[in-house]
């Protein structure tokens, strides 16, 4: 079996960690997101759905 080196893993760690990083982020969104559908009503919530989408103005 093939050891690994010492600079090899800190170097996985290295590109590793921002992946775990936007994990833990996303999770704080669906989390936030959760607990705001949580209080809004049934009408705010079908009103979020018949919003326009954003454009610029003066652009169709």
């Amino acid at each position: 079996m093939k050891r690994i080196s010492i600079p090899a893993i800190y170097l996985l760690l290295f590109f590793l960690n921002p992946l775990s990083n936007a994990v833990a982020q996303q999770k704080t969104i669906d989390q936030k997101v959760n607990a705001l559908l949580q209080i809004m009503t049934l009408d705010e919530k079908i009103g979020q759905l018949n919003q326009l989408p954003a454009t610029r103005a003066g652009e169709e």
